[in-house]
């Protein structure tokens, strides 16, 4: 079914009232929503159903689809899922054949990360989890145990020296690949992960839904197939327990209003709980490499989503230099607040106008009845050392490259690697007009 993308025609408008909630099942979540045929604004078109997307760790990141056709009902239950990888050829996938420094041979699966066979994600930890079988050429392609299995990156660990078999009941030697015989063959049989629904300490997951609907012409033939633009549809996470009363919200525009005319500009990071294993990834210790350029110690690619422009209240503080085992370090910390969105974590971190970087601690949520629509928190200042100030702002901006352009966010919320905003009122007369930096110093002066 093709789907048009244009922008000069009117789309359908999103299933309303949509929710994230829990079912009480491992590893599995419920969204519901109305019904968009029953909407009157969908009353030209001919609703075919609804498509579901998800993003991990901010509603401002990349929304993947679940659904492979339109849903034809008012609920989906997004589930872990796991898919069974039947001998798999890896002889060619092998990265160390022996010839690196502890003599290890060491092969990557296709399809990562290998998991358990469980509702719940589990990365394989154990020789139970996979089946390697090995053909020197001798036709016989035979199951050999492994050493360990890596799952989060797919890395498999073959026995390189002699064991104990249990089954025999005495030492045999390892079983290892004739990479000389180009009859030799390696297979691998394991579960990899498709969809995950993890169930973390303060872990984000978020839905949005469009609407399918055909234009029909006066003889009711289909003329095109239209789904409502994604940035039309409400990010909806399971952590938001009840909807915003009216009172709330009031409370929460109120809140920006002073944030608009007090408030501090930042940019927040969000840590990244989701996604890519970074190659530095240490399985024994269940970590990365806290120095590691790939994923700033996070231990997945990128580490980070971002930046978000958002407004915190104003920095009440002292600065304190401190004389430790390090040297002296400067100590900077406050505690802040911000508006419901994005919702933030312990971990994430804060850039100033002026450079400086700061780590988000536990956060402080206030609300009614489940919904939230505060967020207090404490920062720490980072020193300038830590590998939190190699994560750029602007990736495309360099030293001698172009000055990126100005954004005003009140007019483009969410992601932005934009420089700061630089005031302008085009009918006050340059001669006396006084600029500032952000929005807030606009509004306050003019």
């Amino acid at each position: 079914m093709a789907i048009s993308a244009r922008t000069d025609i009117n789309y359908p408008r999103p299933p309303r009232n949509p929710f994230a909630v829990h079912p009480f099942i491992s590893g599995a979540l419920d969204i519901r929503f109305d019904n968009p045929g029953d909407d009157p604004e969908n009353r030209d078109f001919e609703v075919v159903g609804v498509n579901v997307y998800k993003a991990h760790s901010s509603e401002f990141g990349r929304f993947k689809r679940l659904t492979d056709a339109p849903l034809t009902s008012l609920t989906y239950r997004d589930r872990t899922l796991n898919e069974l990888v039947i001998d798999e050829d890896v002889t060619a996938n092998f990265v160390s054949r022996g010839d690196n420094e502890r003599k290890e041979y060491i092969f990557k699966v296709s399809k990562r990360p290998i998991v358990k066979n469980l509702p719940v994600l589990a990365y394989a930890d154990s020789n139970s989890d996979i089946v390697v079988k090995i053909d020197n050429g001798d036709g016989q392609l035979l199951e050999t145990p492994i050493y360990k299995v890596v799952g989060a990156t797919g890395e498999v660990f073959l026995i390189t020296s002699g064991y104990f078999d249990n089954a025999l009941r005495r030492l045999v030697e390892p079983r290892l690949p004739d990479f000389e015989n180009p009859q030799s063959k390696v297979t691998c049989e394991y579960y990899h992960n498709v969809n995950a629904v993890p169930f973390k300490i303060d872990h984000r997951i978020f839905y949005k839904l469009t609407t399918v609907a055909n234009v029909l012409d006066e003889q009711g033939q289909i003329i095109e197939t239209l789904e409502s633009p994604l940035d039309q549809s409400e990010p909806v996470t399971f952590q938001q327990v009840e909807t915003i009363n009216w009172y709330w919200r009031e409370a929460i525009r109120r809140n920006r209003w002073l944030l608009q005319q007090s408030g501090e500009r930042v940019k927040v990071f969000i840590r990244k709980w989701m996604g890519t294993r970074c190659p530095d990834w240490d399985d024994t210790h269940k970590r990365s490499y806290a120095q590691c350029p790939i994923c700033y110690g996070t231990g997945y690619v990128g580490g980070y989503e971002g930046p978000f422009d958002i407004l915190i209240a104003p920095p009440e503080a002292e600065k304190n230099l401190e004389l430790g085992e390090a040297g002296i370090r400067l100590n900077y910390s406050f505690e802040t607040w911000t508006g419901p969105s994005p919702l933030l974590s312990q971990r994430d971190f804060i850039v100033r106008g002026n450079g400086e970087r700061f780590s988000v601690g536990p956060i402080t949520p206030e609300g009614s009845q489940g919904a939230i629509f505060l967020q207090h928190f404490p920062v720490q200042y980072i020193d300038t050392k830590d590998i939190i100030y190699k994560v750029p702002v602007n990736p495309a901006a360099t030293i001698d490259g172009p000055i990126p352009k100005e954004d005003d966010f009140r007019e483009k919320p969410g992601v932005t690697t934009d420089s700061p905003v630089i005031t302008n009122k085009p009918e006050i007369p340059d001669s006396r007009e006084i600029k500032g930096r952000s929005p807030n110093f606009e509004d306050i002066t003019y």
